[in-house]
């Protein structure tokens, strides 16, 4: 398929779906952003169960996966670092990765919580992550178009400026996370290797083949 072609119709559907969720979905969106900014919101919310269990955060959800996997995706098509069979077959399978790294590693912070006896505290951690994905969803939307149909002269600096929201996102998603965490009274141990594990090798490795 013509690169032009797939690239209109998959910002087609992602305004589509942002269009829906800002006319269908505007109090679990004004929720977010408030949790985004308040973390006693965010506490409350997740007390309530009033915005992952439902179609909102499946849209939202959809949006974080397809924005950032398209930026991935340029990115690897502008240094030519992985080839696969097709552009878009590349594409699909950042996305199809980009979801299985995502809910392995919830899937893992709740089993962590679990062994520990704080599954309480990794699903309000995992909470906050959700709504840390849904903003940055649709912060990274437009970042993601820009990268589409910009010239290469300027393609280096959208992309640093999405790496680095992308990582602004993660530290902020750290920051949260350590709040819930330490006011719990989560096992020292335990952190360190979650850290060690699921969050400063994975950021390495990203950063290390961006800069090879």
């Amino acid at each position: 398929m013509d690169n032009q072609i797939w690239y209109i119709l998959l910002f087609i559907v992602l305004l589509l779906i942002f269009g829906v969720i800002r006319w269908f979905f505007r109090e679990p969106l004004l929720r977010t952003l408030r949790g985004f900014q308040s973390s006693y919101q965010a506490y409350r919310d997740f007390k309530g169960g009033t915005i992952v269990y439902s179609q909102y955060n499946i849209l939202a959800s959809i949006l974080y996966f397809l924005s950032l996997g398209f930026i991935l995706y340029r990115i690897n098509d502008f240094f030519k670092a992985i080839i696969l069979w097709g552009n878009f077959t590349t594409f699909i399978i950042i996305v199809i990765a980009i979801i299985v790294f995502t809910y392995l590693k919830i899937l893992l912070y709740l089993l962590l919580g679990f062994v520990v006896k704080s599954y309480q505290v990794t699903r309000e951690f995992v909470y906050s992550w959700i709504i840390i994905i849904h903003v940055s969803g649709i912060i990274l939307l437009p970042i993601a178009i820009t990268l589409a149909f910009v010239n290469t002269t300027l393609f280096p600096y959208f992309m640093w400026i999405g790496l680095s929201l992308l990582t602004l996102f993660n530290i902020y998603r750290l920051i949260r996370g350590f709040k819930i965490i330490f006011q719990k009274k989560f096992p020292l141990y335990y952190i360190l290797l979650y850290l060690c594990t699921l969050e400063f090798l994975p950021i390495a490795a990203l950063w290390y083949f961006i800069g090879r």
